[in-house]
Parts: C-alpha cells; structure tokens; sequence
C-alpha cells in the first residue's frame, strides 16, 4: 500500500519538474545550465524519498475495471479538448498549435526576427509553456507529428495521476467523482440569459465574461488553457494532499512556467500547508521544517529563473482593457467620483447616473450577479458543513477576490488565477455529495445545480463535434503572428535573455539555402484570400542581391492579393515581384499592397520571384515574412 502511494507521489513530483528539467537545459548557458539540473534534479530524489504518504487505497480486481474506464474517458476528452491537433480546435488551440511548432522547429531559446508595426525586431518566445516541453523535446527529436502525439500522452498522464491523487484524497477508487471534476460549471445557462436575450436552452457560447469576470467551465479550461489547467490540476491535488512542509515550495514553484497565474492563486492554500495547526509543533518548527534544501534550492532555483523567463512577457505589465482597473471596490468606487467630479459640478444628475451606469451596476452589480451563479449557489449549500473550515474559507475568500485584479491583455488572472480554488471547490462538493445519506435535501440541491452547470460542459462538447463534422477551421498562427503580439514574446533585452539564456550567434549563410518551409495551416491567411492546399518554400542567396523565390506545388485558381513581403532583418528595402516572368510591381518598405491576376500562375512554373532594391544580409533564422 504504501509502495503504490510512493509511486504515485513519486510519478506526480517528476511529471511537474522535468519541463523544467528540460527547459534549463535548453535555455540556460551551459555553466548555468549544469549545475542547476544537477541541484533541481537532486532535490527532487530528496523529496521524493522523504514523501512518506500511505494512506492510498487498495486496488481490488474490480478496482482496476474503475481506473479502465477513467482512463478511456479521460482519453475521451483529452481527444474532444482538440489536444494533439486531432479533432476540432478553437482559436486558442491554434495560438497553442503555433507555440509549440515555435518550440519544435526553432533553436531554444526560442527567438524570431518579427515586423512589430513597420519595425522589425527580434522578439523571444515568453510564455507559461512548461507543459510543452517533453513534448517538443521528443517533436525535436523525432518529428512534428510525434511531438503531437506525445501531447496527447503527457495530458492523459498528468490527468490520470490527478486522478489518482484523487482517489488518495477520497481514500477510495470512485468513478463518480471525476466525472464531477470533468463537467463542473457555474449556472451559466441561467446567467448567460440575464444578459442576451435569448431562449432558455440556447445554442449560443455559454462561457463568456460580463465586465470581464469569468469563470471557465472545466471542459472549456482544457479545450483551451489546456497547458495550464493539466499541470494546475495535478498541483492542486498535491497541495490538497498536504504534503510535507519539506516538499512544498517545491511543488508550488513548479507551477510558474507552466501555469503561472495559477501558481499566484494557490498561494493561501500553500500557507495553510505550511501554518495548519499542528500538535506539538511550533510556529518556529513549521519555518524550520519549511526552510529544507530541497524548498530553499530546489524551489529556489526553479522559482528564480522561471520567474526571470517569463516576467519578461510583453503582457506582464498590463493591467486589462476595462476603465476601471483597480482592484478593490472602495478604490474603484473613488476613482470614479473623481474622474466624474467636474462634470458633477456642471451636471450633478448626469454624473450620478453615470456613476451608477458604470461602476456601481455596471461593475459591482454585474460582479454580484457573476459571483452567485458561478460559485456563490455552491458556497451557500456548503455552508452548514464547512462553516468551520479553514479550506472552505480561503475558497470563499480566493473566488470572490480574483474578479476584482487585472493582469494582461484579457480577464487572465480572474480565468487562470482562480483555477485551484475552483477544483477545491469541486472537492468539497464531492465530499458532501459522499455523505449522501446526510443532508439529503442539500445534496439534492447541489445535484440539480451540478446537472445545469453541465450544461456548459456538454454544449462545447456538442458544438465543437458539430464544428469537426462541419470540417471548420479557426484562422491559422504563424510565428510572426505569435512573436509579434502581446500575449506570448518578449524582447530580448532583459535579464533573462541578457545573462542566462544561451547566445544565439547569428550564422551567415554561404549557399542557397531553403530558410523556413511553411504549409497552408502555418501561415496567416486573410479568408478571401486563402490559398487553400498550397504548399511553397523560401530561398535565399546568403547576399540577397539577386533574388529569392516562392515556389507553389499546386495550381493558383483564384487572383492573389499580397498584403505586404518583408525580410526581417531590414524594412527600408523595396521589393520588385514576378510571378513566372510577369512583372506585376513593386512592394515598397512601407508594405504597400498589390494584386495579382490569378492568369499570372497558369502557367507550368508555379513560381514568385521577388528582387530587392539592394544587398541585404540573410542568416539562418530570419524569416522571410508573407501575407496575402
């Protein structure tokens, strides 16, 4: 028995540090890069040997028909959330698909040269990708698809022994529980009509923000912040667990290259770890038992560096597109007085309304009603027998904060932060729920508000099924449009890339050389203009003094509209275009656009020849940029 449970704790403690692992050895200069795998990696050995859990339930026979069926459904909806580029995905999935063909394809660390406006720069990959990188090791090792593939086993591993954490938690192999931990949701069919006027039961998107508060449903965490959610899941199962105090900052610094807003939001969960009552002990013998080397250099290290990567995000410093973006009533409620105090001088009724409209039903009555039918219903039931609970406490008190912060471009804290409070939430409902012959009435209650929350879970199951039967595609990502946007890059000139991360020495290239093959699905395409089943290549001379060209495997049946040509690595030069020996015009520096019959390609050679204006210096790395 207690074998099995070190094997469990064991597995979780690997599956959460080697994407660190991994990451310092692909990152990190060499003379960094040693010495931190050697210390992290013997840290993690320590506190494996140290965990010393034994109360897993045994598995019977008829368990392991249990534990089958688990597996398959969770299967089930690791395949349905789009991961592994099997099945439909949305928008999110596309970003993602484009991180990790970044992550695949390109020398760590991870670095493009981008247009960002009219100015082009090197930007760097930043982004909570932890999850990813056992999977473009082995995508860098073997393949793309493979890379792919081996998405699809690293989520099911990591649910899978979230699930037996679970089982550890309830001291029994269930079923039941994890299908409640799959199709948890809010009220939000209930919610959703407040706000669109709408039939009860309707087909629109359930999961939307008000005043951007949102809290996702489960399936939709994984059909998009999938990266996220698989590591945050396993952690929180940790934590809730309650492991030794010598494990525990080690466990939680793991959480910020991979899932970093969750990482904040588990933060009261991990203190009351720390600081829970304990006989015998005191307030000076939890600080020394906290203080082992395996948290101090261990989580130490792994907290410092991860920290250093991804503090350098472009969206770091950005606090959410709402007016009002400070984090507390009181503060909120005075910025606007203030801001509407000369018009209340000149129009007392208007900025009084105006006051109301924005701040306090806009804001504070839209956050009221978010609040009760996402988690506010579920508390109340809880109440009567968790009013003594610490857990429940910092639950109640974590998902009534998280809506009023603001951190990045979209509600990233309120979605991301508020994760582990939200599966501890579902813990404590499946507790009560275990106690089915006690407080009948409630548990009834709390059955009906699981079955509506569902709802949500099940409608993006059915719509993205509908979607993949309909053969729809979301827009495609490239890495220009990744590393120029806000959410995912960073420039290069912190310190991070400055005095950890290994140099990319920049290599001329000496011969004809292909620099970036780029299928349909990787490029970024205006839908009136798509060039569906077109496949083309990029060559450059090492001076581009003469020309590079595009070659397309299949004929063009539709006219072409360039929207602008670019070489990275200098924006003042203007580009003469022939497509199989037509001229059709110049592309200035300023990206002007031109148009291209689409007679101009019937011809054998499917063949763009553009000519710059003058030498430009080509190396491995620089992207030669396209949009149509």
């Amino acid at each position: 028995m207690a074998l099995r449970t070190k094997l469990m704790i064991a597995a979780s403690y690997v599956y959460l540090i080697l994407p660190f692992l991994i990451f310092a050895g692909g990152y990190l200069k060499i003379g960094y890069a040693i010495p931190v795998v050697l210390i992290v990696g013997f840290s993690m050995i320590k506190a494996i040997r140290e965990e010393s859990v034994s109360d897993f339930p045994i598995i019977h026979k008829k368990d392991l028909l249990k534990i089958g069926l688990v597996g398959i459904v969770v299967f089930i909806w690791i395949i349905l959330s789009g991961i592994g580029d099997v099945f439909y995905q949305n928008n999110d999935h596309q970003c993602r698909d484009a991180i990790f063909n970044i992550m695949v394809n390109l020398k760590w660390p991870a670095q493009h040269g981008v247009f960002v406006g009219t100015n082009s720069v090197m930007r760097a990959l930043v982004y909570y990708n932890g999850f990813w990188f056992p999977s473009a090791l082995v995508g860098k090792l073997l393949s793309l698809e493979a890379g792919y593939i081996f998405q699809i086993i690293w989520a099911w591993a990591g649910l899978m022994l979230m699930y037996s954490l679970l089982c550890m938690y309830r001291k029994k192999i269930e079923i039941w529980p994890m299908f409640i931990v799959i199709f948890f949701s809010g009220l939000d069919i209930i919610r959703q009509n407040i706000y669109i006027d709408s039939p009860l039961f309707s087909t629109k998107y359930l999961d939307f923000a008000i005043n951007n508060f949102n809290y996702l449903s489960h399936v939709a965490q994984l059909g998009g912040a999938y990266n996220t959610t698989v590591p945050c899941f396993l952690t929180t199962m940790l934590v809730i667990n309650q492991p030794r105090r010598s494990n525990i900052v080690l466990v939680w610094s793991t959480l910020i290259l991979s899932a970093t807003f969750p990482f904040v939001g588990i933060i009261p969960y991990v203190l009351y770890v720390i600081f829970k009552k304990e006989e015998g002990k005191s307030f000076t013998d939890k600080i020394r038992e906290t203080c082992s080397l395996q948290n101090i250099a261990g989580g130490g290290l792994i907290g410092i560096i991860s920290f250093l990567y991804v503090i350098s995000n472009a969206a770091s410093a950005y606090h959410g597109p709402n007016t009002y973006q400070t984090g507390w009533i009181p503060p909120m409620l005075l910025s606007a007085s203030v801001q509407s105090f000369p018009v209340l001088l000149s129009q007392t009724a208007g900025a009084l309304a105006d006051i109301w409209n924005k701040v306090i039903w806009n804001r504070l009555g839209t956050y009221l009603i978010f609040i009760f039918f996402e988690v506010g219903i579920y508390f109340a039931l809880l109440y009567k027998k968790y009013k003594k609970s610490a857990v429940f406490w910092i639950t109640v008190g974590t998902l009534l904060v998280c809506p009023w912060i603001e951190i990045g471009v979209f509600c990233d804290f309120c979605l991301k932060a508020s994760m582990p409070a939200l599966l501890i939430l579902v813990l404590l409902i499946i507790d009560q729920l275990g106690e089915w012959g006690k407080r009948k009435i409630l548990n009834v209650a709390l059955v009906v508000c699981l079955c509506i929350g569902s709802v949500t879970g099940i409608h993006w199951i059915a719509d993205s099924i509908k979607l993949e039967l309909q053969g729809d595609e979301q827009l495609a990502h490239t890495t220009q449009t990744i590393l120029s946007g806000l959410n995912f890059s960073g420039n290069t000139d912190n310190f991070f890339f400055k005095y950890l991360a290994r140099k990319r020495e920049p290599e001329v290239l000496s011969e004809l050389t292909v620099i970036e093959a780029i299928d349909p699905k990787d490029m970024y395409l205006v839908e009136d203009y798509c060039l569906s089943g077109i496949e083309f290549s990029v060559e450059a001379n090492a001076l581009v003094t003469e020309r590079f060209q595009i070659q397309f495997d299949t004929a063009v049946e539709r006219d072409v509209y360039f929207e602008d040509v670019g070489i990275l690595m200098d924006n003042s030069v203007n580009y003469q275009l022939i497509v199989n020996g037509h001229e059709v015009g110049v592309m200035d520096y300023n990206h002007a656009s031109c148009y291209i019959p689409k007679e101009y390609f019937n011809e054998e050679a499917q063949c763009i020849t553009i000519i710059p204006n003058r030498e430009i210096k080509m190396y491995s790395g620089d992207y030669i940029y396209f949009r149509f």
